[in-house]
């Protein structure tokens, strides 16, 4: 028989598209909410066998657009549960809704973290679904200066920059000498989320 799951106090929610581990940029997000001393997640989107930071963690996907649906599906998971604040990093309307339905059924604090865009230039996200959760937030962050601007102009509300970070330590001094490689190599830095990309940039370096 398993030990039922803590009932957190105080608590923040984040509501994401994937786990929150070391193995996606969900490792952003797990230095941001290092500190918080009560935390749930819930994810839309499993891709590492349910290995998420957390006090809790559960993987929820919305069938649904309607918003009264998706509160009812979220409320029992929210039940006994003292959430304070709820920290949204959408990519799918799935994500928004069960976030400001969160916020609605809790009453906690909403902020939006716009991370991969999936709404000006990418699908994901519906217009209506994205300016719902823009106005229910009481602040927007977003990862790049680009985005805040661009997210500024469609929704007319300020987005705040954002940026990834990270410790200085894992990073290679600028005077660090490099391997002797018997043949070149090369590194990414950065997300490559599908093939057409790699083709891209692989034939732009080959230019280069």
């Amino acid at each position: 028989m398993q030990p039922e799951p803590p009932r957190l106090r105080d608590a923040t929610l984040c509501v994401t598209r994937v786990e929150i581990n070391n193995r996606t940029g969900g490792v952003i997000l797990a230095q941001i909410l290092a500190g918080e001393p009560a935390l749930a997640v819930i994810y839309s989107l499993q891709l590492f066998g349910g290995d998420c930071a957390g006090d809790i963690s559960l993987h929820l996907r919305q069938r649904t657009d309607d918003s009264a649906e998706a509160a009812a599906s979220i409320a029992p998971v929210l039940e006994g549960h003292e959430i304070s604040r709820i920290l949204c990093v959408p990519q799918t309307t799935g994500d928004v809704l069960s976030a400001t339905a969160a916020a609605e059924l809790t009453g906690a604090t909403l902020v939006t973290y716009v991370m991969d865009d999936c709404n000006v230039f990418n699908a994901g996200i519906s217009d209506a679904g994205m300016r719902r959760l823009i106005e229910r937030s009481a602040v927007c962050f977003a990862v790049s200066p680009l985005l805040c601007e661009v997210y500024e102009q469609k929704f007319g509300e300020p987005f705040w920059l954002l940026p990834p970070v990270n410790e200085s330590r894992l990073f290679a001094p600028p005077d660090l000498e490099p391997p002797a490689n018997r043949e070149p190599r090369g590194v990414i830095i950065g997300n490559v989320w599908s093939r057409d990309v790699l083709a891209d940039l692989r034939s732009t370096i080959r230019q280069s």
